[in-house]
This record gives C-alpha cells, sequence and structure tokens, in this order.
C-alpha cells in the first residue's frame, strides 16, 4: 500500500513539473513599457476601439488575443482579424454592431479600419451574457493585460504595452 502511494505521489510530482514549463498562465505579465508601445482600449457596450497614439505602427497583430472567460471560446477575438496585421501610428481600429455608429473617443479623428460583430454575446469587453468581471489580452500564449469588462452605459478604457520588435 505505501509502495503504490509512492508511485502515485511520484507521477503527481512529475505532471505537476512538466505543467510548470508551460508557456501559458492565468498570471499577468505585463510588458516594460521600454519593451515597446502603449496602445490604449476604449469600450462601452457597442463598441470597443484600440488606440495606437504612438509614432510607430503595431505590426503583427495577429499575435493578440483578446479573451473573456475560457480560452477558445466563441467570444474570443483574435489580432489576425484587424486589417492588414498592423495599427498604424496615431491610427485606431474599431470593432462594433453591424449597423450601429458608435462615437469615437476624442483622440480617434477617423477610424483607419475595423470590424463587425454581428452578435453583441460575443463581444469580449462586455460582462455578459456570462457575468464576467475582466478579459485577458494575450501577447501568443501570454496574458499581457486583465482589463474590466463593461455593461450595459459602462465605459471603459485599459492599457497595455504591445512590443516593437514583433
Amino acid at each position: 500500500m505505501a509502495m503504490r502511494r509512492l508511485g502515485f505521489l511520484l507521477l503527481l510530482a512529475a505532471v505537476l513539473a512538466a505543467c510548470s514549463g508551460r508557456s501559458g498562465t492565468s498570471e499577468v505579465q505585463p510588458l516594460s513599457p521600454d519593451d515597446g508601445i502603449e496602445l490604449t482600449l476604449f469600450y462601452d457596450d457597442v463598441s470597443l476601439v484600440m488606440f495606437n497614439g504612438n509614432d510607430q505602427d503595431a505590426t503583427q497583430t495577429q499575435r493578440l488575443h483578446f479573451v473573456r472567460g475560457e480560452l477558445g471560446g466563441n467570444d474570443d477575438f483574435d489580432g489576425e482579424d484587424i486589417p492588414g496585421d498592423v495599427i498604424g501610428a496615431g491610427d485606431c481600429f474599431r470593432i462594433t454592431q453591424q449597423g450601429r455608429l458608435p462615437q469615437n473617443p476624442p483622440q480617434c479623428g477617423i477610424v483607419a479600419s475595423e470590424e463587425f460583430l454581428p452578435n453583441p454575446d460575443t463581444y469580449f469587453w462586455r460582462a455578459g451574457p456570462i457575468d464576467a468581471v475582466t478579459f485577458d489580452v494575450r501577447l501568443d500564449d501570454t496574458i499581457i493585460a486583465r482589463c474590466d469588462t463593461v455593461r450595459r452605459g459602462d465605459i471603459g478604457e485599459c492599457r497595455f504595452v504591445y512590443p516593437t520588435d514583433s
């Protein structure tokens, strides 16, 4: 019996050691401002705008993933859906509901590109329908920011550093 228990404990230790080496984690690991440029998300219950207020483009945005709840859900949004995989210096990218014309934040004179999502239940920045409190901004498999979600009538803002050597 003791030998079986020891075998189980050794197996458990091996599994835990293997899992600890995985790159995905639930802890936020923000990048330093020295590692990139700051991007800002402005959002309400009907739209989200990503603003690049820098003098340098944010390129290879396909590395970005926005996740509310569990990774792989139907409400995840991938940066590969940003046209051209770039948010130019001083530009804004907007996600909104088809047929809605939301107001842009004052920082965005013109929206350079946008994506329309037909189903508000898939808006990763909203609390509903799963009653989420936050959503994650991921760079590949690493969470680089955790942002608060909004409910109807609320507005939110979240900043994160995006690497310039991407």
